[in-house]
């Protein structure tokens, strides 16, 4: 069987590669000839051998040719391609996962893929592995075919130290005191990345045929699709660690890891010294790509835990649509500065600006997308109704919500305009309704109390941040014989003889005791219980903040505080959901799972 001939793009090929014959159209401009392709296969370490060798005859730039059989993922981790001309110079190379038994992967070859397969060449032979995270790393860095040969040997070695090297992604992951994950999980990792079995989710088939699609454009929108393909290896992460059962947080902290490893190294500083417009345009890739993985682990943290809670068949759909205009609005941006990610000097240069101010509008446009998502997850303003409601059901007879109850502020809104663009309300800071995911918590939390269930929570103990402590409201608890004064100025009397008023601690200072936490007493134990939750992740969030923002000597030192940033959360997250007990009805326990999700909804939304 031969399949058609798929036609060439400029300076660039085709390929699908398939356990059946596969075809490839080859480079523009092809003199009329014979030109060989080489397939090979990586082996484990990291070496390749050749799998099939076939002469086709180019007429009329076309290059039909069928290839009688394709090493599938049973055989090897991934396939490489060499496109030879008669006198065997080497016109292009490729370089692709290998196909499911009966699949079909795509590929295109262009100018940017075939210095990834350069790399991706050499770094599997420097590291003695074909290592699939190896693999994929590159990809993240690499988009800009701006590289020389000393630059691809540069590159390689920081793939190697970021992924392999000590403390590395795969160190931080697999260390006791960093990911603490199985190397069974590891191995899932690595796996999914390649193939996931559920077919909804993206691998690295989906970057490499995003490559052919773009390839087969034959158009100049060829580089911008391009680039859409190399804008999805945040999903591709976040897809595989679900796949592999890790938390995806601690893939974005192992990215963070692998930074550290990469400076410490110094691969980068050499890199940079050697070839600065290319260090700049990975610069703009890594930063991109760390804003895009978070979002996407955030939109699918939320998105299993609505599953999990019960979120009504519309309260889904709001949210995925909010989740798919976020990615679709990530992949026009990566469209939109095509030809920055490929050459930063040359675009500011064209636009009459610097790298640096390109570099802050484009992360300002990723961020106003992500402001624009947090808007469109707010609740209707009819669910918030519904869920005061239920919550009302819990509380004593004439029991009331404080007018704030179902709103937060939205500190990524800074100003009205932004505030008005997110769906807020501005009155000196953006309050919006809660996140669909708080508030399906909430109408879950009334129901399985309706049905003869119980919650609870055991405060967790993590300070207060000091830059926080100017505007929390924490309690300070003063003493007071008489009630009457007390209640008087707004404070609240206990059968103790204190006097517990809400205020900044600076305000009690010399008056009185100050606790950041609340004691709640709504006279419904899970209300309290929720509103304990909800205090507790605030406090975490801010830490992590804290931790983020600690001033960094160098980009290293940056690089690590935010890895322990998003570690240290991750972890204070799993110490929360610890604390609660429960039962969803009068027998049944909450799961380990439901906890879980109760602990993701609650998180506001914040990359």
């Amino acid at each position: 069987m031969k399949k058609k001939l798929l036609s060439f793009a400029s300076a660039a090929a085709l390929l699908s590669t398939a356990v059946a014959p596969a075809a490839f159209a080859a480079t523009a401009p092809l003199a009329d000839g014979t030109y060989t392709i080489t397939v090979s296969k990586f082996n484990s370490n990291g070496t390749l051998s050749t799998v099939s060798s076939n002469s086709a005859v180019a007429t009329g730039g076309k290059l039909d040719f069928t290839l009688p059989s394709m090493p599938t993922r049973n055989d090897a981790n991934f396939l490489f391609f060499e496109l030879k001309g008669v006198n065997g110079t080497v016109v292009r190379q490729g370089f692709a996962p290998a196909p499911p038994a009966s699949a079909t992967n795509k590929l295109g070859i262009n100018e940017m893929s075939d210095k990834q397969a350069q790399v991706v060449k050499q770094a599997a032979a420097l590291a003695g592995s074909d290592d699939p995270i190896l693999m994929s790393y590159l990809l993240v860095m690499l988009r800009s075919p701006d590289i020389n040969d000393d630059d691809i040997s540069m590159i390689a070695q920081m793939g190697k130290a970021g992924i392999l090297g000590s403390g590395g992604f795969e160190g931080f992951l697999t260390s006791p005191s960093g990911g603490n994950t199985t190397t069974n999980q590891l191995k899932s990792l690595k796996d999914c990345l390649i193939y996931n079995s559920d077919g909804t989710q993206k691998t690295l088939r989906s970057f490499t045929e995003g490559y052919y699609d773009a390839v087969n454009m034959m158009t100049a929108d060829e580089q911008k699709e391009m680039q859409r393909a190399g804008g999805l290896m945040g999903e591709i992460f976040i897809d595989a660690a679900t796949c592999a059962g890790i938390k995806p947080d601690l893939v974005l902290a192992a990215h963070n890891a692998a930074g550290v490893a990469v400076y410490d190294d110094e691969s980068m500083a050499a890199l940079t010294a050697h070839n600065p417009s290319f260090a700049s345009a990975m610069e703009s890739a890594m930063t991109t790509f760390h804003m895009r993985i978070s979002a996407s682990n955030l939109a699918g943290e939320y998105s299993k835990a609505l599953t999990a809670l019960g979120a009504s068949g519309s309260q889904v759909t709001d949210f995925l649509n909010a989740s798919r205009s976020l990615m679709t609005s990530f992949e026009s941006l990566d469209a939109q500065y095509a030809g920055f990610y490929a050459d930063p000097e040359s675009y500011a240069a064209s636009k009459g600006t610097t790298v640096d101010i390109v570099q802050t509008e484009l992360q300002d446009a990723f961020q106003a997308a992500f402001t624009t998502f947090q808007g469109a997850i707010a609740s209707k303003a009819t669910d918030i109704s519904a869920m005061k409601t239920g919550v009302l059901t819990m509380l004593p007879p004439g029991s009331t919500l404080p007018n704030t109850f179902g709103t937060y502020t939205m500190f990524a809104a800074p100003d009205q305009a932004t505030c008005k663009a997110a769906g807020g309300t501005w009155g000196g800071d953006c309050v919006a309704n809660w996140p669909i995911p708080q508030t399906v918590m909430v109408t879950w939390l009334a129901g399985i109390l309706g049905n003869g269930g119980d919650f609870a929570y055991t405060r967790d103990t993590t300070p207060l941040q000091s830059f926080a402590e100017g505007f929390w409201d924490g309690e300070c608890t003063i003493a007071a014989p008489d009630q009457a004064a007390c209640t008087m100025n707004g404070g609240m009397w206990t059968q103790a003889s204190t006097c517990v008023v809400m205020t900044q601690k600076g305000m009690c200072e010399g008056v009185g005791t100050w606790s950041a936490r609340h004691t709640f007493s709504s006279g419904n134990a899970a209300f309290n219980a929720f509103q304990g939750i909800q205090e507790d992740i605030a406090i975490l969030e801010m830490k992590r903040q804290a931790e983020r923002e600690t001033i960094a000597a160098s980009e290293k030192e940056e690089q690590y505080n935010e890895m322990q940033a998003k570690k240290n959360f991750v972890d204070g997250l799993a110490t929360l959901a610890g604390k609660i007990t429960g039962r969803t009805n009068a027998t049944t326990p909450l799961t380990e799972a439901l906890k879980q999700a109760i602990i993701a909804l609650m998180r506001q939304p914040n990359m």
